[in-house]
């Protein structure tokens, strides 16, 4: 049996945005996800120095997908022969600050 090909015309409606709008009931699931989060917070806060790194950035990384919008992923390239040398040191502390903290 033959298909009908797709068409130039078909192709411009297909590609064209949905005219039903946005998903109310994924907006209201983030809504309650983000209410729920805020009134947990405080509990977060008090428990957060009884978990372990593991479970902090497990707990962190899950929070910030509901709360902040993906970000596209960038690659960015640095040349450090570029760098001052106050500049790379600069870098090299803020690294093992973070990394102690």
């Amino acid at each position: 049996m033959a298909r009908n090909k797709f068409t130039s015309e078909q192709a411009r409606e297909a590609g064209m945005k949905s005219k039903r709008g946005l998903s109310k009931s994924s907006e209201k699931v983030k809504e309650i996800v983000e209410n729920l989060t805020l009134k947990l917070y405080d509990s977060i806060i008090t428990d957060w120095d009884q978990l372990d790194v593991k479970d902090k950035a497990t707990l962190f990384a899950r929070l910030v997908d509901y709360n902040l919008p993906k970000q596209r992923q960038s690659e960015t390239v640095i040349n450090i022969e570029s760098l001052t040398d106050e500049e790379v040191n600069s870098a090299i502390n803020r690294i093992i600050y973070e990394y102690e903290n």
